[in-house]
């Protein structure tokens, strides 16, 4: 009797709640194209997956996404229905079943691994939809999207490109390390990470000083493995660190880049200054 009379409760607020103010079952997001505006002429199959990009869950959205990528070059004209829906962050856990097994191994790298070695994996929409797009090739509605005023829209664009590791990325996610958001920065710094590439090198060695302690750690990972001396010295000025895990990355690139194990910033500072008289000399 108690549900009967919530039940009828619910319906009585929603007939009586005036035009314009919020429901009780706010509409989900969703690609801002129209579904009407889907192509009559795309293959049945590739239209019922675009459809369901418009799901009320979250959950069947992001998998709608990954089927596209699935799907390949047919997929293609959703291409700008999943550009519409980059900007989804509504949040899903996605459980391990017989739906990973069907991706392309060849598609992914440590996304890919991180999803088939999880019980589950938190993803959103918008995530989904730009891994797709570069696997559709649409490499630059991606690149584009890292401008875009929307900060999820560039989480989920620096995300896709720093896991799909293509060269063509490294200008873009470069130019990504200067994000008012941290995690775009974070997002650039991992993607760069993956390449050894001489024009990261600078690029990181600024990132060294960042205010988001998580960036400071991948560009001292990073430049410890991209062996260039260029970095040795804001390392070695960097090592008065008072973050144990950030210490560790700095000592760890410096053995790699000069040979030498020193405990404090006063003996690497001291080491840099017996350096630079012996290249007086």
């Amino acid at each position: 009797m108690t549900a009967n009379i919530k039940t009828c409760a619910i319906i009585l607020m929603l007939m009586l709640a005036p035009a314009g103010c919020a429901t009780l079952f706010p509409e989900s997001p969703k690609p801002t194209i129209p579904k009407e505006r889907i192509p009559p002429e795309i293959p049945a199959g590739v239209k019922t997956v675009i459809e369901d990009l418009y799901a009320r869950s979250a959950l069947d959205r992001a998998k709608a996404a990954m089927m596209l990528s699935i799907i390949g070059d047919a997929a293609k004209p959703a291409a700008p229905f999943l550009a519409s829906l980059m900007y989804d962050d509504t949040k899903g856990v996605i459980r391990k079943h017989k739906f990973y097994e069907e991706l392309p191994k060849s598609h992914w790298s440590g996304l890919w691994n991180s999803m088939v070695n999880s019980v589950e994996i938190e993803t959103t929409p918008g995530l989904e939809s730009s891994v797709a797009l570069v696997i559709l090739g649409e490499h630059e509605t991606v690149i584009n999207a890292l401008k875009d005023e929307k900060e999820s829209v560039r989480i989920h664009a620096s995300r896709a490109l720093a896991e799909w590791k293509d060269p063509r990325s490294i200008e873009p996610l470069i130019q990504s390390l200067n994000d008012a958001n941290g995690n775009v920065r974070l997002n650039a710094a991992n993607g760069l990470a993956n390449f050894n590439d001489p024009r990261i090198v600078e690029p990181l060695i600024i990132s060294l000083k960042d205010d988001d302690i998580r960036i400071c750690r991948v560009a001292a990972e990073a430049l410890g493995k991209l062996n260039d001396s260029r970095a040795i010295e804001p390392l070695a000025r960097a090592s008065n660190t008072k973050d144990y895990y950030l210490l560790t990355r700095i000592q760890k690139a410096l053995y790699i880049l000069t040979g030498e194990r020193y405990l404090t910033n006063k003996q690497w500072l001291d080491w840099l200054e017996r350096e630079k008289a012996k290249r007086i000399e």
